[in-house]
């Protein structure tokens, strides 16, 4: 069972290698290949060698040009954690949240579902609070013997229920299918704008070290 807050259920390693004396792939497979001839015939075709060229010229880079950014950190001293959520989930998130909810609504049943900035921020408050709780169902934050005020004080278990169900960040209708096809995070793109956005404020270094142990790669590389 999930324990995150919109995820509760109701019932619910760096060393440098010279390649210029490196074997290509190819030569390497085939020896492996001609070894195991007398274990298992094979049905594959030989393929011509690679031919490997050296390359004295600066390699070609789509990175762009480094962009420095001003290291404000001292004004974070004084900062709330609400003062960091800010910048990188900012009020117009809510904004957007509301008005994509309100319309949809109206879209679907005719009716406004008459939400606000500040009860999206009050219910977003109220899922982390259960994320940290953790109870097994998300009504028993509103019974009796189990009641958490915070919760239970500042909005109805139906009314939470009804917003959980409902969330948008955009209207469908205002996105056309091209979009759609084209970009598969549409449906809260605002939002990772903002995220970026709130990310590249960070003071940042132009040369960094990154350890490979932190990007899991499970893909393929081609020679």
């Amino acid at each position: 069972m999930a324990t995150s807050d919109i995820g509760l259920s109701d019932s619910d390693d760096d060393t440098l290698v010279d390649t210029t004396f490196l074997a290509p792939l190819d030569t390497l497979s085939s020896e492996e290949d001609e070894n195991s001839d007398d274990e298992c015939p094979s049905t594959s075709k030989t393929t011509k060698g690679q031919s490997w060229k050296r390359h004295d010229g600066p390699l070609p880079s789509w990175i762009p040009d480094f962009t420095s950014t001003p290291d404000d950190s001292q004004q974070w001293v004084s900062w709330s954690p609400s003062d960091y959520l800010v910048q990188y989930v900012p009020h117009e998130v809510f904004e957007m949240m509301a008005f994509a909810m309100n319309t949809t609504h109206v879209q679907e049943t005719g009716k406004s579902l008459e939400t606000s900035v500040e009860e999206l921020k009050m219910f977003f408050g109220i899922s982390l609070t259960m994320s940290c709780l953790c109870y097994p169902q998300i009504r028993m934050y509103w019974m009796k013997k189990t009641r958490v005020p915070l919760v239970a004080d500042n909005m109805t278990k139906n009314r939470y229920f009804k917003l959980r169900r409902r969330p948008k960040l955009v209207n469908e209708l205002d996105v056309s299918e091209q979009e759609k096809e084209k970009d598969r995070l549409w449906r809260i793109r605002p939002l990772v704008s903002f995220l970026l956005e709130g990310c590249h404020k960070l003071p940042r270094e132009e040369n960094v070290s990154i350890d490979e142990q932190m990007i899991p790669f499970s893909g393929r590389t081609h020679s």
